[in-house]
């Protein structure tokens, strides 16, 4: 089922979709872009391979991410409440892609679904719960927004961009897993590194200029971005993983 519109889809349309689509069983958003959404029925196994399924999980917890970040810095509790909401999409996909998964035992299934060993599928059930977990890292961050509590701007700024540097090294994992090429892995640990030094950087000015209260907010908020950033390395060890098997399948 394909829903277009001329200039962008209307957001009460896609949040109706998005509240709904449940009630009409076996049907889910298998691509959305800002002029149409694209409904798959579940019900045939094979409508979305669990690659694809990955891709879209990741744009999933990347956004339930921005918006996370986004209501924390703006003390925005609407959009806090809204990305809170947005984890039972996420878990949804995650049960539907894990469905697959163990349908995966030697059958003719493993071709239509785009994984082709048992072995496989347990890596690929690790990198799910990975993607899983980011997005309730993200329902987390959401929940400590506070309207009565907001950063002074400067470190609004250092917390967003050590945010995108987190997203950015995660979906630099899943894309190198998904390319099943070591070569792009190495990104991802030159970016753990300038992770660490700036989160440092950040707790140093934070002790000197901020209040107990959003000392310890922003502690927290850091503590689940580098959480967070513990995923991407879990991605990158299954990189390496899936690699020697597909090595000694040729």
């Amino acid at each position: 089922m394909k829903i277009t519109s001329d200039s962008h889809i209307d957001p009460n349309i896609e949040q109706f979709i998005r509240n709904n689509s449940w009630k009409f069983m076996g049907f889910e958003i298998a691509e959305e872009s800002q002029r149409e959404l694209i409904l798959t029925t579940l019900f045939n196994s094979s409508a979305i391979t669990v690659n694809n399924g990955l891709t879209r999980m990741l744009k999933m917890v990347s956004t339930m991410h921005r918006n996370a970040i986004k209501a924390f810095i703006d003390a925005d509790k609407r959009l806090a409440e809204d990305t809170i909401k947005f984890d039972d999409e996420v878990d949804r996909l995650n049960l539907f892609i894990i469905r697959q998964l163990m349908l995966v035992q030697g059958s003719l299934m493993t071709t239509d679904i785009g994984i082709n060993m048992l072995e496989e599928s347990l890596i690929y059930r690790s990198i799910v719960k990975d993607l899983e977990k980011i997005g309730d890292y993200a329902a987390e961050i959401a929940k400590k927004t506070s309207p009565k509590h907001k950063l002074p701007e400067p470190f609004q700024k250092e917390v967003n961009d050590l945010s995108e540097l987190v997203i950015e090294t995660y979906n630099r994992a899943l894309e190198a897993f998904l390319a099943n090429n070591l070569e792009a892995t190495g990104r991802v640990y030159e970016n753990e590194e300038r992770f660490n030094r700036k989160r440092e950087n950040i707790l140093r000015q934070a002790e000197k200029a901020l209040d107990p209260t959003s000392l310890i907010k922003i502690t927290q908020i850091l503590d689940i971005l580098h959480e967070i950033m513990t995923r991407s390395r879990s991605i990158i060890n299954e990189t390496f993983n899936r690699y020697i098997i597909t090595q000694n399948r040729t």
